[in-house]
């Protein structure tokens, strides 16, 4: 676990973007992550970095009752907020844990979904691949950030020195990763409505 990244997100639990109902500027994103990432009830989906739990909210309700949401956090302050916002959601598990050391012992979820948490992997490469061994045959891997990519970039740069360096990489850097992962792209949208890219499990035939 990297120690210093999760204190700095201690020290975010209180802020705005941590802790606000989502909004209407936020509407049309979700409209468009849901539309296209396909939840429907009784997947079980993966959300590393899960935060105060506000997108695993969401993905508890679209997978229902017959589903699961596994949400891993590395931050001790987050996964309170978290596990208090989500206590009434009998289908979510909230685990103090990056998720590498997770999926070190479960496996197979229909959906992958890193929101807001994909740039501050250390390894992305070798964390991506690992997840997508995490996959169902026909399952999906996704990354989602309310901002597009230039927007990403530039806070992280201008935030703190422990996240400056912790970018969301260009579309050639992200199309090797999924590559050495097995995943093949199936979308990517960089513009007003955010950063969303899909990927799907490579067939083995």
């Amino acid at each position: 676990m990297n120690k210093a990244k999760a204190e700095f997100f201690d020290s975010q639990v209180n802020s705005e973007w941590a802790t606000k109902v989502f909004d209407k500027s936020e509407s049309h994103k979700l409209e468009r992550f849901f539309r296209m990432t396909e939840l429907a009830p009784g997947m079980r989906v993966l959300e590393p970095g899960c935060g105060t739990g506000r997108l695993t909210e969401l993905l508890a309700e679209k997978v229902g009752a017959g589903g699961s949401v596994v949400a891993t956090e590395i931050s001790a302050a987050m996964l309170a907020a978290a596990t208090e916002r989500l206590k009434i959601r009998g289908n979510v598990q909230v685990i103090h844990s990056p998720v590498e050391q997770y999926l070190d012992k479960q496996g197979r979820f229909d959906r992958i979904i890193c929101h807001n948490v994909f740039p501050h992997f250390d390894h992305k490469k070798a964390v991506t691949r690992q997840m997508a061994e995490a996959l169902i045959a026909d399952g999906k891997f996704i990354v989602f950030h309310f901002g597009n990519s230039e927007w990403v970039n530039d806070l992280h740069r201008k935030t703190s020195p422990v996240v400056q360096n912790d970018m969301l990489p260009d579309k050639t850097e992200m199309m090797s990763i999924l590559e050495h992962a097995n995943l093949e792209l199936e979308s990517i949208h960089d513009d007003d409505l955010g950063y969303l890219l899909i990927s799907r499990l490579r067939s083995t035939f």
